[in-house]
Protein backbone atom coordinates (compact mmCIF):
# COMPACT_ATOMS: atom_id res chain seq x y z
CA UNK A 1 0.00 0.00 0.00
CA UNK A 2 0.89 3.67 -0.92
CA UNK A 3 0.12 6.70 1.09
CA UNK A 4 1.03 10.12 0.19
CA UNK A 5 0.70 12.22 3.18
CA UNK A 6 -0.02 16.71 2.96
CA UNK A 7 0.82 18.32 6.63
CA UNK A 8 -0.50 21.66 6.99
CA UNK A 9 -0.49 25.16 6.64
CA UNK A 10 3.46 26.60 8.29
CA UNK A 11 4.62 22.77 8.88
CA UNK A 12 6.38 20.93 6.01
CA UNK A 13 6.52 16.58 5.28
CA UNK A 14 9.58 16.12 7.68
CA UNK A 15 6.95 18.25 10.64
CA UNK A 16 4.34 16.00 9.73
CA UNK A 17 5.95 12.59 9.62
CA UNK A 18 6.89 13.31 13.21
CA UNK A 19 3.32 14.61 13.90
CA UNK A 20 1.66 11.19 12.41
CA UNK A 21 4.57 8.68 13.92
CA UNK A 22 1.58 6.92 16.06
CA UNK A 23 -0.91 6.86 13.26
CA UNK A 24 1.79 5.14 10.57
CA UNK A 25 2.70 2.85 13.53
CA UNK A 26 -0.91 1.73 13.90
CA UNK A 27 -1.08 1.33 9.97
CA UNK A 28 1.97 -0.49 9.62
CA UNK A 29 1.22 -2.90 12.25
CA UNK A 30 -1.37 -4.38 9.90
CA UNK A 31 0.27 -3.59 6.72
CA UNK A 32 3.47 -3.69 7.16
CA UNK A 33 4.85 -3.09 3.46
CA UNK A 34 2.89 0.33 3.53
CA UNK A 35 4.65 3.32 1.87
CA UNK A 36 4.26 7.08 3.46
CA UNK A 37 5.64 9.31 1.03
CA UNK A 38 5.45 13.29 2.38
CA UNK A 39 5.65 16.46 0.63
CA UNK A 40 6.15 19.71 1.43
CA UNK A 41 4.08 22.58 0.43
CA UNK A 42 5.44 24.85 -3.15
CA UNK A 43 4.64 27.86 -0.64
CA UNK A 44 6.60 29.31 1.91
CA UNK A 45 4.31 30.24 5.21
CA UNK A 46 5.18 33.80 6.30
CA UNK A 47 4.66 33.17 9.97
CA UNK A 48 2.73 30.92 12.24
CA UNK A 49 0.56 33.65 14.10
CA UNK A 50 -1.68 34.89 11.21
CA UNK A 51 -4.39 33.04 12.68
CA UNK A 52 -4.07 30.70 9.66
CA UNK A 53 -1.74 28.41 10.95
CA UNK A 54 -1.51 24.42 12.11
CA UNK A 55 0.79 25.42 14.74
CA UNK A 56 2.38 21.63 15.88
CA UNK A 57 3.47 22.68 19.16
CA UNK A 58 -0.61 22.11 20.41
CA UNK A 59 -0.23 18.55 19.92
CA UNK A 60 2.15 18.19 22.65
CA UNK A 61 -1.32 18.35 24.81
CA UNK A 62 -2.23 15.13 23.53
CA UNK A 63 0.40 11.84 25.49
CA UNK A 64 -0.01 9.52 22.86
CA UNK A 65 1.57 12.60 20.18
CA UNK A 66 4.56 12.60 18.10
CA UNK A 67 7.36 14.81 18.95
CA UNK A 68 7.78 18.02 17.18
CA UNK A 69 10.40 17.22 14.05
CA UNK A 70 14.17 18.46 14.76
CA UNK A 71 14.78 21.84 14.92
CA UNK A 72 17.16 20.93 11.45
CA UNK A 73 13.96 19.97 9.39
CA UNK A 74 14.15 21.72 6.21
CA UNK A 75 12.00 24.59 5.06
CA UNK A 76 9.62 23.89 7.84
CA UNK A 77 7.16 26.66 7.11
CA UNK A 78 5.12 25.98 3.94
CA UNK A 79 1.40 25.89 2.73
CA UNK A 80 -0.32 24.52 -0.10
CA UNK A 81 -1.74 28.05 -0.73
CA UNK A 82 0.06 31.40 -0.50
CA UNK A 83 0.19 32.55 2.86
CA UNK A 84 -1.97 35.53 1.93
CA UNK A 85 -4.27 33.59 1.27
CA UNK A 86 -7.05 32.90 4.38
CA UNK A 87 -9.85 30.58 5.01
CA UNK A 88 -12.16 32.68 3.64
CA UNK A 89 -10.64 34.49 1.17
CA UNK A 90 -13.39 35.55 -1.88
CA UNK A 91 -10.86 37.22 -4.08
CA UNK A 92 -7.21 36.80 -5.21
CA UNK A 93 -4.80 39.16 -6.54
CA UNK A 94 -3.02 37.99 -9.85
CA UNK A 95 -0.19 36.53 -8.18
CA UNK A 96 -2.09 34.85 -5.40
CA UNK A 97 -4.54 32.89 -8.17
CA UNK A 98 -1.01 31.92 -10.04
CA UNK A 99 0.37 30.94 -7.01
CA UNK A 100 -2.75 28.16 -6.64
CA UNK A 101 -2.04 27.02 -9.89
CA UNK A 102 1.38 26.25 -9.11
CA UNK A 103 -0.20 24.40 -6.37
CA UNK A 104 -2.45 22.43 -8.97
CA UNK A 105 0.67 21.60 -11.13
CA UNK A 106 3.02 20.79 -8.18
CA UNK A 107 0.87 17.88 -7.01
CA UNK A 108 0.04 16.77 -11.05
CA UNK A 109 3.73 16.33 -10.86
CA UNK A 110 3.71 14.41 -7.62
CA UNK A 111 1.45 12.33 -8.66
CA UNK A 112 2.98 11.68 -11.85
CA UNK A 113 6.63 11.39 -10.83
CA UNK A 114 5.11 7.67 -8.41
CA UNK A 115 6.62 4.44 -9.83
CA UNK A 116 2.89 3.05 -8.22
CA UNK A 117 -0.20 5.04 -7.99
CA UNK A 118 -1.01 5.93 -4.73
CA UNK A 119 -4.03 4.14 -2.57
CA UNK A 120 -5.12 6.59 -0.62
CA UNK A 121 -4.22 10.21 1.04
CA UNK A 122 -3.59 11.23 4.99
CA UNK A 123 -3.84 15.18 5.15
CA UNK A 124 -4.10 17.55 7.57
CA UNK A 125 -6.00 20.46 8.27
CA UNK A 126 -4.79 22.60 5.19
CA UNK A 127 -3.71 20.06 3.36
CA UNK A 128 -7.06 17.74 3.77
CA UNK A 129 -8.60 20.93 2.14
CA UNK A 130 -6.57 20.40 -0.50
CA UNK A 131 -6.61 16.41 -0.82
CA UNK A 132 -10.30 16.48 -0.55
CA UNK A 133 -9.88 18.07 -3.78
CA UNK A 134 -7.08 16.19 -5.17
CA UNK A 135 -9.79 12.96 -4.82
CA UNK A 136 -12.42 14.74 -6.48
CA UNK A 137 -10.50 15.97 -9.52
CA UNK A 138 -9.31 12.35 -10.01
CA UNK A 139 -12.67 11.15 -9.83
CA UNK A 140 -13.53 13.86 -12.89
CA UNK A 141 -10.28 13.17 -14.89
CA UNK A 142 -11.58 9.46 -15.21
CA UNK A 143 -15.26 10.00 -15.53
CA UNK A 144 -16.86 10.05 -18.47
CA UNK A 145 -16.27 12.70 -21.15
CA UNK A 146 -20.77 13.54 -21.22
CA UNK A 147 -20.86 13.83 -17.31
CA UNK A 148 -18.62 16.98 -17.50
CA UNK A 149 -19.24 18.37 -20.67
CA UNK A 150 -21.21 21.33 -19.68
CA UNK A 151 -18.16 22.30 -17.61
CA UNK A 152 -16.34 23.30 -20.84
CA UNK A 153 -18.06 27.18 -20.31
CA UNK A 154 -16.51 27.62 -16.89
CA UNK A 155 -13.28 28.94 -17.80
CA UNK A 156 -12.12 28.30 -14.08
CA UNK A 157 -13.21 24.89 -14.63
CA UNK A 158 -10.31 25.18 -18.03
CA UNK A 159 -7.71 26.73 -15.72
CA UNK A 160 -7.82 24.04 -13.27
CA UNK A 161 -7.92 21.00 -15.70
CA UNK A 162 -5.24 22.71 -17.55
CA UNK A 163 -2.98 22.76 -14.57
CA UNK A 164 -4.08 19.58 -13.06
CA UNK A 165 -3.21 16.96 -15.59
CA UNK A 166 -2.11 13.94 -13.93
CA UNK A 167 -2.35 10.26 -15.54
CA UNK A 168 -3.42 8.67 -11.85
CA UNK A 169 -6.04 6.65 -10.95
CA UNK A 170 -8.69 7.58 -8.28
CA UNK A 171 -7.94 7.02 -4.88
CA UNK A 172 -9.13 3.97 -2.91
CA UNK A 173 -9.56 6.53 -0.05
CA UNK A 174 -9.09 9.84 1.79
CA UNK A 175 -8.08 10.26 5.86
CA UNK A 176 -9.04 14.10 6.30
CA UNK A 177 -7.99 15.10 9.93
CA UNK A 178 -9.32 18.63 10.75
CA UNK A 179 -10.22 19.59 7.26
CA UNK A 180 -12.21 22.01 6.00
CA UNK A 181 -13.53 23.42 2.56
CA UNK A 182 -10.87 25.00 -0.08
CA UNK A 183 -11.49 28.95 0.15
CA UNK A 184 -14.01 30.49 -1.57
CA UNK A 185 -11.62 31.99 -4.24
CA UNK A 186 -10.22 28.67 -4.91
CA UNK A 187 -10.32 28.30 -9.21
CA UNK A 188 -13.06 25.79 -10.11
CA UNK A 189 -14.33 25.54 -6.92
CA UNK A 190 -17.47 24.64 -8.16
CA UNK A 191 -15.86 22.36 -10.51
CA UNK A 192 -14.43 20.52 -7.94
CA UNK A 193 -17.52 20.15 -6.04
CA UNK A 194 -20.03 20.34 -8.98
CA UNK A 195 -20.92 16.62 -7.41
CA UNK A 196 -20.19 14.77 -4.16
CA UNK A 197 -16.68 13.20 -3.81
CA UNK A 198 -17.22 9.30 -4.90
CA UNK A 199 -13.97 8.56 -2.92
CA UNK A 200 -14.47 6.85 0.75
CA UNK A 201 -13.10 10.07 2.80
CA UNK A 202 -12.37 9.27 6.48
CA UNK A 203 -12.82 13.13 8.73
CA UNK A 204 -11.25 12.97 12.07
CA UNK A 205 -12.14 16.23 13.62
CA UNK A 206 -11.63 17.45 17.38
CA UNK A 207 -14.52 18.69 19.75
CA UNK A 208 -11.97 21.07 21.26
CA UNK A 209 -10.52 22.53 18.02
CA UNK A 210 -9.75 26.36 18.60
CA UNK A 211 -9.29 26.93 15.00
CA UNK A 212 -11.55 25.82 12.52
CA UNK A 213 -15.45 26.65 13.72
CA UNK A 214 -17.63 23.45 13.74
CA UNK A 215 -19.56 24.87 10.75
CA UNK A 216 -16.16 25.01 8.30
CA UNK A 217 -15.65 21.55 9.38
CA UNK A 218 -19.34 19.75 8.71
CA UNK A 219 -19.03 22.06 5.09
CA UNK A 220 -16.69 19.26 4.10
CA UNK A 221 -17.78 16.43 5.35
CA UNK A 222 -21.10 17.44 3.08
CA UNK A 223 -19.17 17.37 0.34
CA UNK A 224 -18.59 14.07 0.47
CA UNK A 225 -20.73 11.01 0.02
CA UNK A 226 -22.14 8.74 2.00
CA UNK A 227 -22.44 12.01 4.83
CA UNK A 228 -26.73 11.99 4.62
CA UNK A 229 -26.90 11.99 8.86
CA UNK A 230 -23.55 12.59 9.77
CA UNK A 231 -23.57 16.37 9.81
CA UNK A 232 -25.00 16.91 12.78
CA UNK A 233 -22.38 17.77 15.00
CA UNK A 234 -20.58 15.96 17.72
CA UNK A 235 -23.13 13.62 18.08
CA UNK A 236 -22.96 12.41 14.30
CA UNK A 237 -20.00 9.90 14.64
CA UNK A 238 -20.10 6.87 12.36
CA UNK A 239 -18.41 5.23 9.75
CA UNK A 240 -17.15 8.01 8.00
CA UNK A 241 -16.85 10.56 11.19
CA UNK A 242 -14.81 10.96 13.99
CA UNK A 243 -15.11 13.62 16.92
CA UNK A 244 -12.44 12.87 19.24
CA UNK A 245 -12.30 14.99 22.56
CA UNK A 246 -8.91 16.93 20.98
CA UNK A 247 -7.90 20.07 19.17
CA UNK A 248 -6.42 20.81 15.86
CA UNK A 249 -3.95 18.13 15.47
CA UNK A 250 -3.31 14.86 14.41
CA UNK A 251 -4.36 12.66 17.32
CA UNK A 252 -2.22 10.06 19.00
CA UNK A 253 -4.74 7.92 21.00
CA UNK A 254 -5.02 4.22 20.02
CA UNK A 255 -9.26 4.37 19.70
CA UNK A 256 -8.60 6.53 17.40
CA UNK A 257 -6.10 4.88 15.37
CA UNK A 258 -7.96 1.73 15.80
CA UNK A 259 -11.00 3.69 13.83
CA UNK A 260 -8.53 4.67 11.06
CA UNK A 261 -7.15 1.44 10.30
CA UNK A 262 -10.50 0.01 10.69
CA UNK A 263 -11.37 2.30 7.47
CA UNK A 264 -8.41 1.89 5.57
CA UNK A 265 -9.47 -1.83 5.55
CA UNK A 266 -12.42 -1.24 4.00
CA UNK A 267 -11.63 0.56 1.18
CA UNK A 268 -8.51 -1.42 -0.17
Amino acid sequence: MKILMLHGYGQSGTIFEAETAPLRKAILSRYPSTEFDFLTGPHRADSLLDGNSDNVASSQSDPDSAKPAPSNAPFTRAGWLPSAIKRGCTELTPDQRAGIIDTLRFLSTALNSTTEPYDGIICFSQGASVGVAIASLLEKHHAPPAASSSDLIDIDALVVKSAFTTHHPPLKFVVSISGFVAPPCFPGLEYIYSEKVKTPVLHVLGKIDDHLREEEMLALIRMCEGSAGETSGFDGESDRVIWWDGGHYVPGKRSVMEKVVKFIASCI
